[in-house]
């Protein structure tokens, strides 16, 4: 009773949701054909913007710039364009430090299928909130999508996540993160075949372990071997110089002047890309001051001070001041800076401090693991459910298998009275069959004298055409009639041996090439030459095709020929609609003449 109730609830259960899956497929392939029926042109652009973004950013920004605003109405749109337009203007060199639009990306994709567009819109979410200075909120961002990245095994973009975490954590001064990242950014873009942002990412890498002071001699060998890359023809200048800055600085720090001025040299020789900002002004006026020219080096300092527009910049300014009068005797003049410098890194410590990077990490790692100890807890309380339900259905499936053991004695002991009564009946069936082999043999012997004693050509040819046609089909006749008794007397525990010996010797007279030869010409004269024709005009039917189709042609009857050609029987009917198929789909001239023939 229990059973019952409890399956009957199981297959209501699975036919609602097979239902409800079915419902829901058919609105979805309603919605995607509608949508493909109905592209505006606002949507092709977009993905023509899309499709150019990494090559030619410039082009994208100009589609993006020619769609009017009021086309952007759907939400699928608006995203999509958000996400596009936000992109090409950074990927463009502008400053984007306003998260407004790149919200609209992010909130649409977060509830979408559409991971791939996720990354980018929470990648660009991250940039715009480092450009505008705040860490704290572009740590998360930057993290979630170099997850996704490497959930895609997407080598490039996790490159380009990592590199914006990198640069996020130098910011906030935490350098050995930094280094680690900086890394991983080189790493995938060399996998991802990105070569010129793997060798940027080297340089980067230099600057970021100069900063969690490892020794300047390694990144500076680094460095040269990134430069002598980028001198390499076609010369890239725009990496020479990115090196070529770096280096500099780190020449000086060292006191390896020569090489200093070298470098400086090539940098002012490429006006078109170097542009000195404050730090380079201030390596060059500690430069000058290395050289003994303090004149000079007033003047540069004086210049790199006009020019510094942010902290880092400024300690640069202070230092070489600081030096400079600590070198002059001038104590008071040189403990003024060092205070200038303090309070500077203090202030920038401070702001640091309040970025607090490190607190929205744990909060979000935080988050992240109450949410799955939730879908623990569920789960858990799922499978407890599970468990219960288990542990009815196998009291109700004993109790049902006790029931069907019971039948299944009782069967069992009904089939062998039956089997019994079947066993008298198979003594009867043999002496049928072995009257039907002999007839078999008489008909075979028959053949053979008729070939013998006929002397004439023509009539030879007339009579026995004729004559092995009746025999043919008296033959077949009968070996259609024996085949059935024959595998029903080989599935019996103890068959008639010998019975089914010479049986099977005659089934194998008939699958030898000669006798495939014999009936493939006594059809062809029956039929005026249907297999020599069916060869010439489909080449590419193999022999046990054609001999299969011959057999059919014969009136063979289905049980035969799978005894014949060793075939299952479930496979006839498959074998049969394949070679029909091939002859329909055949140019042949005669093909419906081999259908109504051979398939009759």
């Amino acid at each position: 009773m229990f059973f019952s109730y409890l399956c009957s609830l199981i297959q209501a259960i699975h036919c609602r949701m097979k239902h409800l899956s079915l419902i829901m497929s058919m609105l979805a392939a309603f919605a995607l054909a509608l949508s493909g029926c109905t592209e505006s042109e606002t949507a092709r652009s977009l993905n023509r913007a899309e499709a150019v973004m990494e090559e030619h950013p410039d082009s994208a920004l100009a589609i993006l710039g020619a769609i009017p605003s009021a086309d952007v109405n759907s939400s699928a749109d608006r995203a999509l364009h958000a996400l596009l337009l936000t992109q090409a203007q950074i990927k463009n060199g502008h400053i984007v430090d306003n998260d407004s639009l790149i919200n609209i990306a992010v909130s649409h994709y977060s509830d979408s299928d559409d991971s791939p567009r996720l990354m980018k819109s929470l990648f660009y979410k991250a940039q715009v909130e480092y450009n505008r200075g705040d860490m704290a909120a572009a740590i998360v961002p930057a993290i979630r999508a170099r997850e996704l990245a490497t959930e895609f095994n997407d080598s490039y973009w996790r490159a380009k996540a990592a590199e914006l975490m990198a640069d996020i954590y130098s910011v906030t001064h935490y350098k050995s993160e930094a280094v680690k990242y900086t890394e991983e950014a080189a790493e995938h873009y060399k996998k991802a075949g990105k070569a010129r942002n793997h060798l940027f990412a080297l340089c980067d890498l230099a600057v970021v372990r100069s900063n969690d002071g490892v020794d300047d001699n390694k990144n500076i060998a680094l460095l040269d071997s990134v430069r002598r890359i980028a001198i390499n023809e076609p010369a890239d200048t725009t990496l020479i110089v990115y090196a070529d800055r770096t280096l500099f600085g780190m020449y000086v720090d060292s006191g390896r002047n020569d090489e200093a001025h070298r470098i400086l040299e090539e940098m002012l020789s490429l006006k078109s890309h170097y542009f000195p900002d404050s730090e380079q002004y201030s390596y060059m006026s500690r430069l000058a001051t290395n050289d003994g020219n303090d004149e000079e080096a007033l003047q540069i300092i004086k210049t790199a001070n006009d020019e510094a527009t942010n902290t880092s910049q400024k300690v640069h300014v202070y230092v070489f001041y600081r030096d400079y009068h600590k070198s002059k005797g001038m104590s008071r003049e040189a403990e003024a800076y060092t205070d200038s410098i303090l309070t500077l890194q203090n202030t920038e410590v401070a702001a640091v401090l309040k970025q607090s990077v490190v607190s929205a990490q744990r909060d979000f790692f935080t988050a992240r693991a109450e949410k799955e100890a939730d879908k623990a807890r569920l789960s858990a309380m799922t499978a407890s459910a599970l468990g219960i339900l288990l542990a009815a259905v196998c009291i109700g499936f004993l109790l049902y298998y006790r029931e069907k053991m019971r039948r299944k004695k009782a069967e069992i002991e009904t089939m062998m009275l039956e089997a019994q009564s079947l066993s008298a009946q198979l003594d009867e069936k043999d002496e049928s069959l072995q009257s039907a082999i002999n007839e078999l043999n008489k008909t075979r012997n028959d053949l053979k004298e008729l070939s013998i004693t006929v002397s004439d050509k023509d009539s030879l040819l007339k009579t026995q055409t004729l004559l092995t046609n009746s025999i043919l089909e008296k033959r077949f006749q009968t070996l259609n009639a024996l085949s059935k008794d024959y595998l029903t007397l080989t599935n019996q525990s103890s068959p008639r041996t010998g019975i089914v010996s010479d049986f099977k010797k005659e089934l194998d007279i008939m699958a030898n090439p000669e006798s495939q030869a014999e009936l493939e010409r006594i059809v062809n004269n029956k039929h005026q030459g249907i297999i020599t024709r069916l060869r010439n005009q489909l080449p590419k039917i193999k022999d046990q095709d054609i001999f299969f189709l011959t057999l059919i042609a014969a009136g063979v009857s289905r049980n035969a020929i799978c005894l014949i050609t060793k075939n299952k029987q479930a496979n006839y009917y498959n074998k049969c609609s394949r070679l029909r198929r091939k002859i329909e789909n055949s140019d042949s001239t005669d093909k419906q003449e081999f259908l109504d023939t051979i398939f009759k």
